[in-house]
């Protein structure tokens, strides 16, 4: 299972980040994880939150 803590901004207009440490940052647009994505509960939360924003974020290597 993937690193996932929910946190809660102190400042912004965001009120909550969850955070995900993936393998490959390909796992976000497969198959599987679509699937994974539809349940009853996630359905019920997405009429709940709005202004969703994902960004994938590389491990930043100095090189030299």
């Amino acid at each position: 299972m993937p690193f996932r803590p929910r946190l809660r901004c102190r400042e912004g207009t965001r009120r909550y980040l969850a955070l995900y440490h993936l393998a490959l940052p390909e796992i976000p647009a497969s198959k599987l994880w679509g699937e994974a994505a539809v349940t009853p509960w996630t359905l019920k939360m997405r009429t709940l939150t709005r202004d969703r924003l994902r960004r994938v974020l590389h491990r930043y290597a100095r090189s030299g």
